[in-house]
């Protein structure tokens, strides 16, 4: 669902990508999805990914040119990589650690086309323990006519 007050380009969903109206007595509004190209992109290539596509190179293009930078900020070691070709590097690693890792987005909050947060599941078993895990995550992104600027 998504909500965006009368001229506001803020909009704010679940990935459900519904409509709906809601209200209450003498008030009524529509629940509109907005959904950026940013947005769409973002969603089809994490979602996308599994051991076989994570290192499609042409897929992560569909998000990313080659001065996207996508930011991993874990405490140990955070990590940056530039472009299509290093990002997809990265994923292939995860891959090669977790190979059932899953993301699933959740919800996303958009400002405009250019800006959103999303919230995702994440499920994957390490190949090396056999231990699964389950959690949840975020990514903030800015783009620029639908590739990712950083994130």
């Amino acid at each position: 669902l998504a909500f965006a007050p009368t001229g506001s380009n803020r909009a704010v969903f679940g990935v459900t990508r519904s409509t709906s109206t809601v209200g209450s007595a003498g008030s009524t509004r529509q629940l509109v999805l907005h959904e950026s190209k940013l947005t769409k992109n973002a969603i089809a290539i994490f979602e996308g990914l599994n051991k076989d596509t994570a290192t499609d190179i042409p897929l992560h293009e569909v998000l990313c040119n080659n001065e996207s930078i996508l930011k991993w900020n874990w405490l140990e070691e955070p990590l940056d990589a530039k472009g299509a070709a290093e990002i997809a590097e990265v994923h292939k690693d995860w891959f090669s650690t977790f190979p059932d890792l899953k993301l699933v987005f959740k919800d996303v909050i958009e400002d405009g086309p250019d800006k959103c947060a999303c919230r995702f599941d994440v499920s994957m078993t390490s190949l090396t323990t056999g231990e699964k895990i389950e959690s949840e995550s975020g990514l903030f992104m800015t783009g620029k006519d639908g590739k990712l600027v950083e994130g």
